[in-house]
C-alpha cells in the first residue's frame, strides 16, 4: 500500500500501533537490562552464609563453670600417677622382745637362816607380797643354805619333797606354821634323802612362790629346789 492510499485515520491508527510497538520493545529492553544488572550485582554480592546468620548456641556446659566430682576435689593420696614411679612403702620394722638373761644361781650358797626370812605378819590371811622386804626378795632365785627341822612325814626314807620348818615346836608340828616359819623343799632330780629329828643343813635354789594345799589355802611362800642334805 502507499502513502497516498491510506486515510488520515488508517495513518493515526499505525502510528498509534508503531508507538505502542516502540514503547513494548522500550519496555522490553529496559526490563532485559534490569535482569541483567540484577544478575550481574546478585553474581558480585558475596554469598550468604546460613551458618554465620545463626548464633551460636552454647551448651549447659559451656555456660555453667565446670564442677569437680567430689573424688576430684579430694586431696590426691596414695601413690602418684603417671610416668612417676611408685615407691613401695618400707616395711614395718618388728623390734625383736627384750632377751630376758636366766636368773644367775650363785655357784656358793648363800647362809641364811628363818630369821632373814621373817617379816611383819600376824595371821596367815594377812598375807601381801607387797609385805616382803627388798632384802628378801634379793634371795629370790639365787643359791642358799639354811638350817631347821623336817615336817614328820608318813614315808621314812626316799623323800623327794618335804617341808622345811623352824623349828620342832607344837606350833609347827600342828600343821599351823606361820608362812614365813615354813619353805616347801623339792630335792632336784635323782635326788632323795630320809627323814630325821634333828636338825638339818638344806642347800639349794631359794624362790619365792605361792604354793596352796588341796583345800585352796595358801600354806607356803617360799620354795627350794633341794640340792643335798646334811644332818
Amino acid at each position: 500500500m502507499s502513502a497516498q492510499g491510506n486515510s488520515p485515520q488508517s495513518l493515526a491508527s499505525m502510528l498509534r500501533a508503531r508507538s505502542c510497538n516502540r514503547s513494548y520493545a522500550g519496555l522490553l529492553a529496559a526490563v532485559v537490562v534490569a535482569c541483567c544488572a540484577m544478575g550481574c550485582e546478585d553474581s558480585r554480592a558475596p554469598a550468604v552464609s546460613t551458618t554465620a546468620q545463626t548464633p551460636a548456641t552454647q551448651t549447659p556446659d559451656a555456660q555453667s563453670p565446670t564442677t569437680s566430682s567430689p573424688a576430684e576435689q579430694a586431696p590426691a593420696t596414695g601413690s602418684p600417677v603417671g610416668d612417676a614411679k611408685t615407691v613401695a612403702p618400707a616395711a614395718p620394722v618388728v623390734e625383736n622382745p627384750p632377751v630376758v638373761a636366766p636368773a644367775v644361781v650363785d655357784a656358793t650358797p648363800r647362809n641364811i637362816s628363818f630369821d632373814k626370812i621373817k617379816f611383819d605378819l600376824t595371821s596367815n590371811a594377812d598375807y601381801k607380797a607387797e609385805m616382803l622386804t627388798p632384802e628378801i626378795k634379793a634371795l629370790d632365785n639365787h643359791n642358799v643354805r639354811i638350817r631347821g627341822f623336817m615336817f614328820p612325814s608318813f614315808k621314812p626314807t626316799g623323800l623327794t619333797e618335804w617341808v622345811l620348818v623352824r623349828d620342832n615346836l607344837q606350833c609347827c608340828f600342828g600343821g599351823n606354821a606361820i608362812l614365813y616359819d615354813c619353805i616347801i623343799v623339792d630335792m632336784k632330780p635323782g635326788k632323795s634323802t630320809d627323814y630325821t629329828t634333828r636338825a638339818v643343813a638344806v642347800e639349794g635354789t631359794f624362790t619365792i612362790r605361792d604354793w596352796f594345799d588341796t583345800d585352796g589355802i595358801r600354806r607356803a611362800i617360799y620354795h627350794l629346789d633341794g640340792e643335798s642334805v646334811r644332818f
